[in-house]
This record gives C-alpha cells, structure tokens and sequence, in this order.
C-alpha cells in the first residue's frame, strides 16, 4: 500500500521518504532523494492517491529517476536515438489519400516546431522502405538529451517509447500542447484503420493500456514542471 509514508529532511533542502521508520527505495536498493520541500510533497501527493507500489506506473517512472546513473543515461541516450530514423510521424500514406492529408494536417505542426526550435532536419517518407534522416538530427538530440535532468529524461525516454516519436516527444515536453489532442495524433493511423475495417476489441485494450501508461507519463511531466518553475 501506499499510506504512512511520511517525508523526512536527511540536509538542508534534501529529502526523503520512509514508510515505517524505513526509506523508501527502489527495486535496485537506491533510497528516493529528492531536492525541495515542495517538490517533496507534490511526489508525496501523487503517491498517496495510488492504491499500490507494485501496480503504480508514477512509482515506477520515480523509481527510474532514482536509478539514473551514468551508465544507464548512456544507455537509454542510445535506445533513444534509434528513432530518429523510425520516427512515426516521418512515415506517411501513399501521396493523396485520405490518411495522408490526415497526416499532414496533424503531424507536419509536430515537425515545424522541431525545425524551428531545434534546428532538426526531418524528411518525409510515403514508402515502407526504411529512410535514414540527417546525420545532424544525431548531434543535435544528443544536445538535447544531455541537457535534460533525470527525471526530464526519464519522461522523455517512456515517452518517445509509447508514441513512436521524438519529434511528438519533444513538442509534448517543450511546448503546450492538448494532450488529448496528443493522443489522437499518436494514434492517427490505428484510429483510422479500425473506422475504416471495423473493431478489434484485443487492438482496443491493448490501446487502453498504452493510454493508461501515456495518462501517467503526463502526470510525472507536470510534477516536473512544477519543480522547475519553482526553481528547484
């Protein structure tokens, strides 16, 4: 469960959390630091409403900022990387159909807010041959990522995992966006098939699930982003 976890001051502004006079740790032995008392309590906040660790998605995002290490950032850097040229809204339907006017209307605002924000360089593809991207787009999200503190990129790593996207990724993080709205668009062509095909009520909960885990990736987001607009 997670009741009686209280937070406890271990320096100054530095704090942790126990649950019957023992801290808290995550599944690889690391005790839950965190910096800022207010921060602190918007975790302790979001923990509370959730009815077990064990089944918690925030929990497990938590517990992978705390794990972060040097090694493992490197790691996940590269797993990240690996979309660049598999990016979701670079492949697109045959040139004039109904999908891919969709596309365009929702995806191509995705990729000019990279361009201009990033510098990053993506073409389009409307085969199903794979395409490779501009070397560049490599050193630029590298640049990207290595700025991101541990919880930022935890987020962006599970995120760029559920859509399929770094470009969707980055606007998610760096610009406002309906998230809802979000979701529709990671989901564009699915969406599309089971209107246009009919149902497949396995596809349906499989989409639940993954919905569930994106809902929980938002809510970490926004804990960030309230640490950081508080300075901390």
């Amino acid at each position: 469960m997670t009741k009686n976890i209280i937070i406890k001051e271990i320096s100054k502004n530095n704090f942790v959390y126990c649950r019957n006079n023992k801290n808290l740790k995550t599944t690889k032995g690391n005790v839950i630091k965190v910096e800022g008392q207010d921060f602190a309590q918007k975790i302790l906040n979001k923990i509370e409403k959730e009815k077990n660790i064990k089944d918690s998605n925030f929990l497990k995002l938590l517990f992978f900022s705390s794990d972060l290490d040097v090694k493992q950032r490197c790691i996940i850097k590269k797993s990240i990387i690996k979309y660049l040229d598999t990016d979701l809204v670079c492949y697109r339907a045959n040139k004039g159909t109904e999908l891919e006017k969709m596309q365009s209307k929702y995806w191509d605002p995705y990729i000019d807010f990279c361009e201009r924000s990033f510098k990053l360089n993506y073409k389009k593809n409307y085969t199903i041959m794979p395409s490779i991207q501009e070397i560049s787009n490599t050193d630029k999200v590298v640049k990207v990522l290595d700025n991101m503190d541990k919880y930022t990129l935890t987020a962006f790593f599970f995120l760029v995992e559920v859509t399929n996207s770094i470009i969707i990724s980055l606007n998610i993080l760096y610009k406002s966006v309906s998230y809802n709205l979000v979701w529709r668009d990671c989901n564009l062509e699915e969406e599309y098939n089971q209107l246009k095909w009919g149902t497949d009520e396995d596809f349906k909960k499989k989409l639940l699930y993954k919905k569930n885990f994106f809902i929980d990736i938002i809510d970490y987001i926004k804990i960030i982003k309230f640490r950081k607009n508080n300075g901390k």
